[in-house]
């Protein structure tokens, strides 16, 4: 019966890792669930928190410690948020935007921590995840394209993903798709595009290869638009 329940939470912490992956580039502001003056619940923390509990008890079922990264990697990765907290403690004005942000920070170690327990072992879950965040960036790049037609409509839609509805320079606009600023989604795009590439190339089927292809010259499209 344990094992049953463990290996359940372990597959579920999976899907939730991959439904994160998927939809990193798609946090709503509007609606969201407001925690704190500093701390909005959106649908991607859902999803990132989610996936952390679901791993933590996966472990503790199983009577298991999670496995950690590389040595250099876990401590680099202590010092940082270490500095960061000290940082942050020390910070003589503006200490609750530091301290939120080393929140976040910590937020984002621990969910790194999960996705690489979970899928260590695994090259099949490596390849899941992987595609996972690729779909979400060609689902980023076509909100960049859509967004820089100017169709009224798809601004609107777009509104609930950021704090500022439009951006420009020299009356040029830049699209950000659904990320919260242009900067934010070329840096997206710079790192789903590598892998966009790499299932290109290892796809056998020449009808995915075209589909692929496509998505991809969207995703070199959408950085472009961006103007970053």
């Amino acid at each position: 019966m344990l094992t049953s329940v463990r290996a359940w939470l372990d597959r579920a912490a999976f899907g939730a890792c991959v439904l994160s992956a998927a939809t990193l580039g798609f946090e709503r502001i509007e609606p969201s669930l407001p925690l704190t003056p500093d701390l909005r619940l959106t649908n991607v923390r859902a999803l990132v928190l989610l996936t952390i509990v679901l791993w933590l008890l996966a472990r503790l079922s199983g009577g298991r410690t999670p496995r950690l990264p590389p040595k250099a990697v876990s401590l680099a990765c202590a010092v940082w948020l270490s500095v960061l907290l000290v940082s942050a403690l020390l910070a003589p004005t503006h200490q609750t935007f530091a301290l939120a942000f080393v929140r976040d920070m910590t937020l984002g170690a621990l969910f790194g921590w999960a996705v690489y327990d979970l899928t260590h072992s695994s090259f099949l879950r490596q390849l899941g995840n992987t595609r996972a965040f690729a779909l979400g960036g060609f689902g980023v790049a076509f909100a960049v394209v859509l967004e820089s037609t100017g169709n009224p409509a798809v601004q609107q839609f777009l509104n609930g993903f950021r704090y500022v509805p439009s951006f420009s320079v020299a009356d040029i606009t830049r699209a950000s798709g659904t990320l919260p600023h242009p900067n934010i989604a070329a840096m997206f795009l710079a790192l789903a595009i590598p892998l966009q590439l790499a299932w290109l190339a290892s796809t056998v089927s020449w009808s995915a290869r075209v589909g692929l292809g496509l998505a991809l010259g969207a995703s070199l499209a959408a950085v472009v638009l961006t103007l970053s």
